[in-house]
């Protein structure tokens, strides 16, 4: 049964404060320069790991001990990774998996897309094994992978991804690999249809006990006459098969990206899928693009996975009470890039509003990304709307950045493009949220002259991240919105910007490490903060 859910919008007034919002601890500049990808990871052994990715250069890896000092460093050129071909390799996860950093890298090797695997000692930053662990099976075959690890487990999953629509003959699996990297076992996902018009991945998640995934497609069932379903997959942790299950939506909306998350107050598992339909429009000489995003809310009982209830999340009330408030980058729209469902089963939708477009200069088109104002929605564990707020922000990337891309950004990303500024501001931009002990902690990069600007304000777009700063806006049970520098307050002159997408979060130590990028004195210096989120450890 669908049901229709309306979004209120509350514009909240949040208390501005200066103070920084956690207890941080900083290690000594690091000797990286400000370019390049950079991914950290704190391991069960108290050692936090820094990971610099640059093209045409070795990998280079740092540890730092409990006390935050920098015991370690190595530069990995590799022997399967190509690293003069980064451009041509994709992120693909960085776990510790039985007290080793085990990265992944999608990279074609020997002319096949394939998957590598790289096994760090945690004490040294050593290259311990570096192997190709899946491959296409052919060139034309192509394969895109994914990987999940369990939550709470030294196991992970692999999704291996084919288009169906164009490999008829081909199956989509999902391989489970142990604490010592072993593949257990490798299940297959039974086509759903004998012929798909088109077909596309749409997300992937490993939770504790069960594996889930999900593709949208299309069929066609006369001519110009086509239906749209997402298809649903849940491998349980000892099953042999996946329970699979279609749900029709409207053919005229795409499915771009869904988002999981366990309901456990329910029992159930919760997915938010963002479908949009676009139309490009011209305004003056530049090309405008306008998004119609319609998302869906779906709810799965764990003991019966063909049983879900689904709602359609509509966004015309935000948009109406935001209407007046905007700046006049237009068309633009919600888009909701995360969820997570806390211990009483409410689920917190985060939407940004996303607006690119070609803008006209000396008689090329360049590409840009508007960013905007954040939006918090909370659903209770029927999927209704009970609480909703807006905080203004306003970035722009002078590239193309997907709401899928920046959806996945810390699960699978094209490492560069040959675009390195803004494959370095890329990074800080967006937002993301840390969901602690039933507050959710949102995280932006922003200029000083916007700290004290409220929705109804014009806000400066941050264009260059080198000169913002760290903001920390952090909602709490009681739904208060507090706001401060998470790195305190600049001096004039000074700018605290962090890399959001090279952040870990150690839930067992309550610590969240990111790289901080600092200007002071005219002079940059690359940081790690640990920030202490969980006040009760």
């Amino acid at each position: 049964m669908k049901k229709l859910i309306t979004l209120f919008a509350a514009v909240l007034l949040y208390t501005a404060a200066g103070a920084q919002a956690a207890k941080i601890v900083y290690s000594d500049p690091i000797e990286i320069p400000a370019v390049g990808y950079n991914k950290l990871l704190q391991v069960r052994n108290g050692n936090t790991l820094l990971l610099h990715f640059e093209p045409y250069k070795g990998i280079v890896l740092k540890v730092f001990d409990k006390s935050h000092k920098e015991i370690a460093s190595q530069k990995h050129t590799c022997e399967i990774v190509d690293i003069n071909a980064l451009n041509q390799a994709d992120f693909k996860g960085l776990f510790d998996i039985n007290g080793e950093a085990v990265l992944f890298i999608q990279q074609p090797y020997l002319s096949r897309m394939s998957l590598m695997r790289l096994r760090i000692d945690a004490n040294t930053g050593k290259l311990l094994k570096e192997e190709v662990v899946e491959r296409a099976p052919t060139f034309k075959n192509e394969t895109i992978f994914y990987v999940q690890q369990f939550s709470g487990k030294d196991q992970y999953a692999i999704l291996h991804y084919k288009n169906l629509a164009f490999m008829p003959d081909e199956k989509i699996k999902i391989s489970i690999w142990s604490s010592k990297n072993e593949k257990l076992r490798e299940v297959s996902i039974d086509k759903p249809f004998e012929e798909l018009h088109t077909m596309r991945y749409n997300g992937f998640n490993a939770e504790k006990d069960a594996i889930y995934a999900c593709f949208s497609l299309y069929i066609q069932i006369a001519d110009g006459q086509f239906k749209q379903y997402l298809y649903n997959a849940r491998l349980n942790e000892n099953d042999t098969a996946c329970s699979l299950q279609k749900v029709e939506i409207d053919d005229r909306i795409p499915s771009y990206f869904s988002v999981f998350t366990p309901n456990e107050f329910a029992e159930t598992e919760n997915m938010m899928a963002m479908n949009m339909y676009s139309t490009e429009e011209k305004v003056g000489e530049n090309k405008e693009t306008a998004y119609f995003p319609v998302p869906y809310f779906f709810s799965f009982a764990k003991s019966d996975f063909s049983v879900a209830s689904s709602s359609v999340i509509e966004e015309d009330k935000i948009n109406e009470k935001t209407a007046g408030m905007r700046d006049t980058m237009t068309p633009s729209a919600w888009i909701p890039l995360r969820m997570h469902t806390s211990k009483t089963g409410a689920s917190a939708v985060f939407y940004e509003m996303q607006h690119d477009y070609f803008k006209h200069e000396k008689g090329k088109d360049f590409h840009q990304t508007y960013l905007g104002h954040l939006a918090v929605n909370i659903l209770n564990d029927n999927g209704s709307s009970v609480f909703c707020l807006v905080i203004p922000k306003k970035q722009v990337l002078y590239s193309l950045y997907e709401a899928e891309d920046l959806s996945r950004r810390n699960t699978t990303r094209h490492l560069f493009r040959d675009m390195a500024a803004e494959d370095h501001y890329s990074q800080f931009a967006s937002f993301e949220v840390l969901p602690v002990k039933g507050n959710y902690h949102i995280l932006v990069n922003d200029l000083v002259e916007n700290f004290d600007r409220k929705i109804t304000d014009t806000l400066n777009a941050v264009t260059n991240f080198d000169y913002s700063n760290a903001i920390c806006y952090t909602l709490n049970r009681k739904r208060e919105l507090t706001k401060s520098y998470l790195f305190g307050t600049p001096a004039a002159g000074e700018a605290k910007p962090c890399q959001l997408e090279s952040a870990n979060y150690n839930e067992s130590t309550g610590l969240y490490a990111v790289v901080m990028q600092e200007y002071a004195n005219n002079k940059t210096s690359i940081k790690i903060a640990w920030c202490q989120f969980d006040p009760s450890i």
